[in-house]
């Protein structure tokens, strides 16, 4: 038997039973396939020495898949290159600056040299909306490369452009990119619009090392808008790291009268109590114009305070009619005060505009915390002189806010003098633009 498996072509097929002959037929099949999977399985291995460990033909596939898509997404060579589509895209002007943008994010996440390349391309040939866009997507690119871009871009010629460099260091939140944005914010020969949004983006982050290079751009700036902006960044940050800025710098004699007021109202943007610091700077500031500052601040700020009686004590010292205005805006602020002096102040304000201010803060007053005495005075007093301002009054603000204590109170009496003045009050043809409340500053950076 053996002799005949070794030599299976000499012997006489009619002397082997049939069942012997199929035997052996089935072995060669076995022994050809082993052969050919070994020798596939070897030349796969050779071809591709990291798929060397995988178990058989479905993992040698798998392995090679992976290391292709890693190679592409790396910006290697591959046969289809997703690169080159984004940038196809980046490029096709047909297309919506939205549609480009999202090519333009995907390379500058991508952040390889090469993808940073094609958007350096399109920075250097393209119109400024294009390059805005750019620009606004280098923000989504951490790498070093991507960094250098951006702060190269902020001496633009393109105001947008590096406008849109500025947002784009501070969204990266680099420690470069941060010390770009410091020295720009200081740097009194840079473009002065650029260094106001460099201060805003530097306050925007809330990080407290931002107030140095804020502080000294707020003290040491050639142009009053940068300091202006410099002391808007200050503002939003925590008042327990700002505190002693403000007192420095509110006292400083090379400080102007208009910085030290820009600087008092941003105190309404702070993170913690700032009433106290302000209930005292509206109480011992010799000028005016501080003390003004500082009792809109506290009448603006957004949580109710506690000085009710400090606030209520200092409009019966207090000789200017718009501070009282502010003061009575900001006893209604206040969560507790003692209504019959309250009553007895705005009964002998002598101010037309003060006097309604305070009949507006008693109408809050009625409103969450009624009493018999607080409801007689209103529907007697209050009631006819605010029905007759809102009609006749010397302004325009003040005829709005007579409107407003009458709706403020929404007590019956108020309500029947609403219904009589809208049928007495011509009602304009179009809708005029929204007032502030009368004597009321505007907000830092509000138009």
């Amino acid at each position: 038997m053996k002799e005949s498996s070794q030599r299976p072509s000499t012997a006489p097929r009619s002397r082997r039973p049939f069942g012997v002959l199929l035997g052996f037929v089935a072995l060669l099949i076995v022994g050809t396939v082993i052969f050919l999977q070994r020798q596939s399985t070897h030349t796969q291995t050779t071809s591709n020495p990291e798929s060397a460990s995988a178990p058989g033909v479905a993992g040698t596939t798998s392995s090679a898949t992976a290391s292709r898509h890693d190679s592409t997404v790396k910006g290697g060579t591959a046969d289809r290159n997703p690169l080159a589509d984004l940038v196809r895209i980046m490029r096709d002007s047909s297309l919506s600056i939205a549609q480009r943008k999202e090519a333009m994010e995907a390379l500058a996440r991508n952040g390889s040299h090469e993808a940073l390349l094609e958007l350096k391309k399109v920075l250097a040939d393209s119109p400024s909306d294009v390059r805005v866009a750019v620009t606004e997507a280098l923000g989504q690119c951490h790498s070093t490369e991507g960094v250098g871009m951006l702060v190269a871009l902020l001496n633009d010629s393109d105001f947008a452009v590096a406008k849109a460099a500025v947002q784009g260091l501070s969204q990266t939140h680099q420690a470069e990119a941060m010390t770009a944005l410091s020295q720009l914010v200081t740097d009194n020969s840079a473009p002065v619009g650029v260094r106001c949004e460099a201060a805003l983006a530097l306050g925007a982050t809330h990080e407290p090392w931002v107030l140095d290079p804020l502080s000294r751009a707020a003290k040491e700036s050639t142009d009053e808008d940068v300091a202006m902006a410099a002391l808007n960044a200050i503002g939003g940050l925590d008042f327990n790291t700002t505190k002693a800025f403000y007192e420095d710098f509110l006292q400083s004699p090379n400080v102007s009268c208009d910085l030290q007021i820009a600087a008092v109202e941003s105190l309404v943007q702070a993170e913690g109590d700032t009433s106290g610091f302000l209930a005292k700077l509206a109480a011992t500031s010799s000028d005016p114009e501080i003390r003004l500052a500082a009792a809109w601040a506290l009448s603006a700020t957004q949580d109710a305070g506690n000085l009710g009686p400090d606030v209520l004590a200092l409009i019966g010292k207090e000789a200017d009619p718009d501070v009282r205005l502010r003061l009575y805006q900001a006893l209604a602020n206040q969560q507790s005060f003692d209504v019959n002096a309250a009553i007895s102040a705005v009964q002998n304000e002598a101010d037309p505009s003060a006097r309604v201010a305070g009949f507006d803060m008693l109408a809050k007053a009625l409103r969450d915390n009624p009493t018999p005495e607080l409801q007689r005075i209103f529907d007697e007093v209050a009631i006819p002189e605010l029905r007759k301002v809102a009609l006749t009054g010397a302004s325009i603000d003040d005829r709005q806010a007579a409107i407003i204590a009458l709706a403020r109170a929404n007590t019956p009496g108020a309500l029947a003098a609403l219904g009589d003045l809208r049928n007495q009050i011509p009602q304009p043809q179009s809708q005029p633009p929204p007032r502030s409340l009368p004597g009321r500053r505007p907000q830092i950076g509000s138009n």
